[in-house]
């Protein structure tokens, strides 16, 4: 799901890439001011680490550490390091429409210098060792 939000972006298909967050997240920018806060990036590359799921009876979560390299449409490049949040009530549960699909709950990203050891930051950005 967050390959194609980054795929989303890198096709500045923002209103599509706004659509994986949940609506109901703290702080989320109105689709104007996402749209602006990426209106430099040209293109995202997302690196992955070891997914974590967190079940619940009703609920599921899935930590997500990431590395993203953005590059800007002045020539820099930038790189951050994350943890994602993606959330899904229990499909098994969801018996009135609408269905609510897996959305990014949460973001915790930071940038970071271009050349930092993001292998050992990545997973320290979702709380694990």
């Amino acid at each position: 799901m967050l390959q194609s939000l980054f795929n989303a972006l890198n096709r500045q298909e923002y209103v599509r890439a706004y659509s994986y967050w949940k609506s109901t997240v703290q702080n989320l920018p109105t689709p104007d001011q996402f749209t602006q806060g990426y209106s430099m990036t040209q293109v995202v590359t997302a690196t992955f680490g070891l997914v974590t799921p967190d079940s619940g009876a009703e609920q599921i979560r899935y930590r997500v550490p990431a590395t993203l390299e953005a590059q800007q449409s002045n020539g820099t490049r930038q790189t951050f390091v994350g943890c994602y949040v993606l959330h899904i009530g229990n499909p098994d549960m969801q018996a009135d429409p609408p269905f609510q699909p897996l959305a990014v709950e949460s973001a915790n990203v930071k940038q970071v210098a271009n050349d930092a050891d993001t292998g050992k930051l990545l997973n320290q950005m979702c709380g694990m060792p």
